[in-house]
């Protein structure tokens, strides 16, 4: 018996290669290992090609807290009301680079 199926694989990218759940390693240029860590910390293996996943997530993808820790401190030495005023003593800007990992503050 012959079994024909019409539009059962979807095309396009494999995902597992843009998301930041996989672990891929490569022993040769045929052979691809690919462990998903989405489900559990300990990985599954991947075995077939997946075209669609409810916890795909970008690999290069910047969280909330690695931009907090790159980011510049800005303060000024006092604070004013916004606008401009021909009589207003300059006023000092003082800008601090992101804070070190393992330094304390100055």
């Amino acid at each position: 018996m012959r079994i024909k199926i019409h539009g059962g694989t979807p095309g396009g990218e494999v995902l597992c290669r843009t998301c930041s759940n996989a672990l891929i390693t490569n022993r040769d240029m045929s052979s691809e290992r690919i462990v998903c860590t989405a489900t559990n910390p300990y990985g599954l293996k991947v075995t077939e090609p997946v075209y669609v996943c409810s916890d795909w997530g970008r690999r290069d993808a910047v969280g909330l807290k690695q931009m907090e820790d790159a980011a510049w401190i800005i303060s000024t030495s006092r604070p004013r009301r916004l606008g401009f005023s021909q009589d207003a003593p300059p006023l000092e800007v003082v800008i601090r680079a992101p804070k070190e990992k393992g330094k304390e503050d100055e």
